[in-house]
């Protein structure tokens, strides 16, 4: 073998263990720049965030009945404020003509009833007299069903809490209610259920009448859960019961003049008057009247019994 041969093929060999030392020791350096390049160039991407809208809740005034296949769809529907319990003002004109629709079909119908189902959510201020917002606002909407000639008796309030409300910008709900048709197998039944119903409340309103309690020198109530049940059982006598009327008798305690106490259980009841009202409750079915100190309930001795006896009872008239 010449030298020439012999000096190619030294070289041939060093070639190849220099590209065998290249491919185990140098390819990783870089594949290790080339993947680190790259998690760099994905780290300095910023991020999308993704941007959630919540579209204000707005339900119509839809109400459907499976038995006969009667059914109202409008969009327009009554509206209430955040924490309030009043319909907004004014009520469509659409709205109107539907309720026409409603009252005729119950009108033709005596043997249903429509359940109305206020919804609140639990983030809202309670101030009506009732449970909850819901049960507040289903009797504004009931009372302005009667105003257009739907009769009472065939009338139910209810409140549901619905969490999943949404106001619009104003801070208003749109259409926070419910209904459902309930139907008796005849109107003989439904007189009957109504019947049986009005006895069990007369009973227990009479056995335990609503006593309602001022602070010295106000007129700010502040009502028991017990309380405000009591308020809602009255108000569905009154709905359920053909002239059915409540009385409001305010009582004092014996410190003064007697004629002034009369008056002033005379005034704390007129107050009552107005707050019942104020929730709904028709005028015309209270009664005011003023016992002033002549009917006390504990003892006037001591500051606990005066406080017993300021009071003003509520019962059926």
């Amino acid at each position: 073998m010449s030298k020439r041969t012999l000096h190619f093929l030294l070289m041939l060999l060093v070639g190849i263990i220099g590209c065998v030392f290249y491919y185990f020791f140098c390819s990783s350096c870089y594949t290790g720049v080339k993947e680190n390049t790259t998690k760099n160039a994905i780290e300095k991407v910023p991020a999308v965030k993704q941007q959630i809208t919540s579209q204000p809740t707005n339900r119509p005034f839809a109400l459907s009945d499976s038995k006969s296949g009667f059914g109202i769809n409008a969009n327009e529907h009554f509206n209430f404020n955040a924490n309030g319990f009043s319909i907004i003002k004014p009520i469509a004109a659409n709205l109107d003509s539907k309720i026409v629709e409603l009252k005729n079909y119950l009108g033709q119908h005596p043997e249903k009833e429509l359940d109305i189902i206020g919804l609140y959510k639990s983030d809202e201020e309670n101030t009506s007299a009732y449970p909850n917002l819901g049960i507040a606002r289903a009797t504004a909407v009931k009372n302005y069903l009667v105003s257009k000639g739907i009769a009472s008796k065939q009338l139910n309030t209810l409140g549901k809490l619905d969490n999943s409300l949404i106001p619009n910008g104003s801070a208003i709900y749109q259409g926070p209610v419910d209904y459902k048709f309930n139907t008796a197998n005849s109107v003989e039944e439904e007189n009957a259920k109504i019947k049986a119903e009005l006895e069990i409340l007369k009973k227990e309103i009479l056995s335990d009448p609503l006593k309602l309690r001022f602070q010295t020198n106000s007129s700010k109530l502040s009502l028991s859960a017990a309380q405000r049940a009591k308020i809602t059982k009255l108000s569905r006598y009154l709905d359920k019961a053909d002239n059915g009327k409540i009385i409001a008798t305010g009582h004092t305690d014996n410190t003064g003049n007697a004629q002034a106490n009369t008056t002033l259980g005379l005034s704390r009841a007129e107050t009552i008057k107005d707050y019942f009202i104020q929730n709904g409750i028709d005028a015309t079915k209270i009664i005011t009247a003023s016992k002033g100190p002549n009917q006390p309930i504990a003892t006037n001795n001591t500051p606990e019994g005066r406080k017993e006896n300021r009071r003003v009872e509520i019962t059926l008239k």
